[in-house]
């Protein structure tokens, strides 16, 4: 046979052996049916129209360069709504374009389910199968409800994953107990990531006199049995606005989380270290919040972020007791604070013994001062409050910080090498913070490598999968 011949046939089979097959499906039923007999590269398409109380279960094993897709036919006219749930278990699947709607979490039996089983969508289906290196992706939440007194949460991610991904989603209208997003750590890093997402308008907890304001988070990466374990969750470009849920927006319960380049606006709800060591919190904005960052914990990197407008303190570093583990050894640099109204940076914040504003005295609290923390190259700027207060706490370094206090502002402790002036913002009426041309900051830090030299904090920035491409989709 002639070379070329030869070529062409392979050439031939290889992409036979290669096609990818639609399954159009109508109803939980046959996703379950088409889920087993797909071959990687295949997609699961569902039909249009509204999918009432539908047990979703995606099943599948796809491949990282041919991952099994499980889709909408048009993006956004699969309506999934009544007491319904998806179940995701596997490896390398995508999941996109579903539009979760005015759904419930169905009658609230005497015994709680279990939590992967409460989930709107959850990435696993029993303690021996979860969903690895999956994808959800262009899917939106909106007005699910739940009458339960439990924590409901919409996405879960937990057991032995890792990989998983959750992007350019949007969700809104959460009014129940549970997290928007919760990820459960095991003992094995998982390296999930959470980015370019939207969370929209979500009320305050406890507003029902028999539910907790507890648990009510727009994201939770770890839990109480869980805040030893090493997660590695990268948490990017996302967008929270009004997201008033609780106090603990996000709540980082675990070790060695990430959360940089995300906004926060008009959200009662600060992004909270509660539990947990060596977490990254960088270039993040915060705009007319309750707060910013509120810290417990050790070796933390605060680095980087814009806080302005916060209604108390920008940074809260709280009082170590039983339950907030102190803060030490953290560094707390290159952030911009404009006009908090209570304080820039706070140290040693829900101190037992102090006399709180009302003239009574907090029995309730920590004891453990924050010590060795270093607060370096900050710009804190403001018309109220105390731009930096220490509460007695010592044994920190505080240096190289520009500071400007106007009105009935008071600089506080200003540290060593500090500059009491104008820091000179490129347009702070446009809400622009960089530094102009004359600004006196530039160039008087302190170099980073040079302070984190024998200071080992957060957590390095492994190299991320962005897991399998969603069909027709870019990054």
């Amino acid at each position: 046979m002639p070379r070329m011949c030869l070529a062409a046939i392979l050439a031939c089979l290889s992409v036979l052996a290669n096609h990818a097959t639609e399954h159009p499906v109508s109803n939980a039923q046959e996703i379950a049916a088409a889920a087993k007999i797909a071959k990687p590269g295949d997609e699961i398409v569902m039909a249009e129209g509204e999918w009432t109380d539908q047990k979703i279960v995606f099943e599948a094993q796809g491949e990282e360069a041919r991952p099994i897709a499980l889709r909408a036919k048009t993006p956004g006219k699969t309506i999934v709504t009544g007491v319904s749930t998806l179940t995701l278990a596997g490896r390398h699947l995508v999941v996109s374009d579903l539009l979760f709607k005015d759904g419930s979490h169905g009658p609230v039996p005497a015994k709680p389910p279990l939590a992967h089983e409460r989930a709107v969508v959850s990435f696993k289906l029993d303690d021996e199968r979860c969903a690895t290196h999956t994808r959800l992706t262009r899917c939106e939440i909106r007005d699910w409800k739940s009458e339960a007194k439990y924590h409901v949460p919409w996405i879960y991610i937990a057991g032995h994953s890792e990989k998983n991904r959750v992007d350019h989603c949007r969700f809104s209208g959460q009014n129940h107990r549970g997290e928007t997003i919760v990820v459960i750590p095991e003992e094995k890093p998982n390296r999930h990531r959470i980015d370019h997402n939207f969370f929209g308008k979500r009320e305050r907890g406890g507003l029902r006199e028999d539910v907790k304001a507890n648990g009510h988070e727009t994201i939770r990466i770890g839990g109480k049995d869980h805040n030893t374990f090493e997660s590695y969750t990268l948490v990017e470009y996302n967008h929270f606005e009004e997201c008033d849920g609780e106090d603990e927006m996000i709540s980082n319960k675990s070790f060695c989380n990430i959360y940089r380049n995300n906004l926060f606006r008009n959200c009662i709800g600060e992004l909270v270290l509660r539990g947990g060591e060596r977490c990254v919190v960088e270039n993040n904005r915060f705009e007319n919040c309750r707060g910013g960052i509120r810290v417990n914990g050790t070796h933390h990197r605060i680095v980087g972020n814009v806080i302005i407008d916060a209604r108390g303190a920008g940074i809260r570093l709280i009082a170590g007791w039983e339950t907030h583990a102190v803060v030490t050894d953290c560094l707390i640099a290159n952030n911009t604070i404009v006009n908090a109204q209570a304080q820039g940076i706070l140290f040693a914040d829900w101190l037992k013994g102090e006399v709180l504003r009302d003239g009574t005295v907090r029995d309730k609290g920590g004891t453990e001062l924050p010590v060795r923390n270093k607060v370096v190259n900050n710009l804190i700027v403001g018309s109220k409050g105390v731009l930096i207060e220490l509460k007695g706490s010592t044994d920190n370094v505080l240096s190289h910080n520009l500071l400007h206090a106007t009105g009935e502002a008071q600089v506080g402790e200003a540290g060593s090498n500090a500059i009491l002036a104008d820091p000179k913002f490129a347009n702070a009426a446009e809400h622009d913070y960089r530094l102009a041309e004359d600004s006196p900051a530039r160039g008087a830090g302190m170099p980073l490598d040079e302070v984190s030299k024998a200071f080992p904090v957060g957590a390095e920035a492994a190299p991320f999968s962005a897991g399998p491409a969603a069909p027709g989709a870019g990054k």
